[in-house]
């Protein structure tokens, strides 16, 4: 998971840098799947981390796809500035998984 996770951000490096102007809504969709992939190895998360450990992740997630909404919708006035509460709300969660649950372990 972390080599297709690894390439795929050095991927979207190299098309950010070169073509992503013309292919906004790809860049996009590459960005969700990349942090949805680790539905891949939920089972194993599930099994080895706290309850409360994956339920973070798992709202975190959400809240970064919540987030995604007010990215698109260019109507909605501060829309960007929306977005990035989104981003900092699913950043806390994931940090509280990390310090409250595995940190303690």
């Amino acid at each position: 998971l972390m080599i297709v996770i690894w390439s795929l951000a050095l991927l979207g490096i190299l098309f950010k840098l070169t073509i992503a102007h013309r292919f906004k809504i790809l860049s996009l969709v590459t960005y969700l799947a990349m942090g949805w992939l680790s539905l891949v190895v939920i089972y194993e998360m599930a099994v080895k981390l706290a309850a409360g450990s994956v339920t973070l992740l798992a709202v975190g997630g959400v809240v970064y796809s919540l987030g995604v909404i007010f990215y698109v919708c260019k109507r909605i006035p501060y829309n960007h500035a929306i977005w990035h509460g989104f981003v900092l709300g699913g950043s806390v969660c994931h940090f509280l998984a990390i310090y409250l649950y595995i940190g303690q372990a």
